[in-house]
């Protein structure tokens, strides 16, 4: 016997309990965020595995809107209307982000949202479907971490042993019975500037460890950024003039003074110079500027050369993270320098920002310290070499 011979109340009965024993499934589901919404996206239901996610029992659910769950910023976004509107339109859609539970805390979570019609194409609502992520985003970041730690110790075991070849060189010509004054000198001069790559290397290393440890003790005094610029400009020119590179240097006339420690101060500086130099290609074009906005004292260093990819400029200040040739291309670098760039900053209360039009149009990085009140005598306003 068909299905269609049978009595109309026997069908009922069945699609009755089929019906139930669904409800009675999604209900008691547990790892996974089941509920409807109404077609303005208040909570209709409310599940098991909805209560033990969000942290919402049914009866504080049910009834509120489902942009309780955003976090205030994609809320004020306008976020969850904009995923209904999509749903509306393409009949379901997908989203991964940060969601909120009851106590204010946060989960990474994967949501589908399923617009639901009937036969006469009417709204009824929306299924909403919400996997807690967050454990295996964790897992996942420490992955990403081990992997950068490691492509870190290799790229370093690298730049370490770079300089070890021409300082052997420079002490095999050194020790030849037949080395003349001329080539002691050239020898001597090579071995003296690989020692010194190799020690602006390990302090960096060490000062990144230090200002993680709190173990940097600041010498705070008042000094004029544009006299900290010109010296830290002067000790880069002869690497830039190499490259046939140009440093363009503006100041305010009137002098911008900062409380800050001089020697972290010029390191800061020799860091962006550097690393300016280094992504720039033959005859490109360097400008420092000093001035002041408001309550900072503002350093801008801007380049032409290779840029930041948009995907690298998130993290372009992470330890461990080095851009890419695909990301930016240039010369080679451990990815320590910017991180210690970021952390000395924010050791002094100010700020420090990257920003690039992408690869190949230039970038610019903008250092922000709080402003001291008064200043000293100005140094001078401009020059290029």
């Amino acid at each position: 016997m068909s299905d269609a011979t049978l009595p109309q109340d026997i069908r009922f009965d069945e699609l009755r309990r089929s019906e139930e024993r669904f409800r009675l499934l999604v209900e008691r589901v547990q790892d996974y965020a089941i509920f409807m919404l109404d077609p303005d996206g208040r909570i209709a239901s409310w599940n098991v595995g909805a209560e033990r996610i969000k942290g919402y029992s049914a009866s504080e659910a049910i009834g509120r809107h489902f942009s309780i769950f955003y976090t205030p910023e994609d809320a004020a976004a306008g976020r969850p209307q904009g995923l209904l509107r999509k749903a509306l339109e393409q009949g379901r859609v997908e989203d991964e982000g940060w969601r909120v539970r009851s106590d204010g805390s946060r989960f990474w979570a994967d949501v589908v949202i399923t617009a639901l019609f009937d036969e006469s194409g009417t709204l009824h609502g929306f299924a909403k479907v919400t996997r807690d992520l967050t454990e295996r985003r964790q897992v996942e970041a420490l992955k990403e971490a081990d992997r950068q730690k490691n492509e870190f110790l290799a790229v370093l075991a690298h730049e370490l042993r770079n300089p070890l070849a021409p300082i052997r060189n420079a002490l095999y010509l050194i020790g030849r019975p037949d080395a003349g004054p001329s080539t002691i000198r050239e020898a001597h001069a090579i071995a003296e500037r690989q020692v010194r790559h190799m020690s602006r290397l390990l302090d960096d290393l060490l000062d990144v460890s230090r200002v993680s440890q709190g173990r940097i003790e600041l010498r705070r005094e008042r000094i004029d950024l544009a006299s900290a610029a010109i010296q830290a400009i002067d000790s880069v020119r002869g690497l830039a003039e190499q490259r046939g590179q140009s440093i363009a240097f503006d100041a305010s006339p009137v002098p911008v003074v900062a409380e800050a420690d001089p020697t972290r101060v010029d390191q800061v500086l020799m860091n962006l110079l550097s690393n300016a130099i280094k992504y720039t290609g033959p005859g490109g074009h360097i400008r420092v500027t000093i001035a002041r906005e408001g309550d900072d004292a503002v350093l801008r260093v801007r380049d032409d050369g290779q840029g930041i990819a948009p995907e690298a400029l998130p993290n372009i200040f992470d330890l461990f993270v080095q851009a890419k040739p695909h990301a930016r291309s240039g010369g080679e670098g451990v990815g320590i320098g910017l991180t210690l760039v970021r952390r000395v900053v924010e050791l002094h209360g100010g700020s420090v920002t990257a920003s690039s039009a992408g690869l190949g149009q230039g970038s610019e990085f903008v250092v922000r310290l709080p402003v001291a009140d008064a200043a000293p005598a100005p140094a001078a306003a401009s020059g290029e070499s």
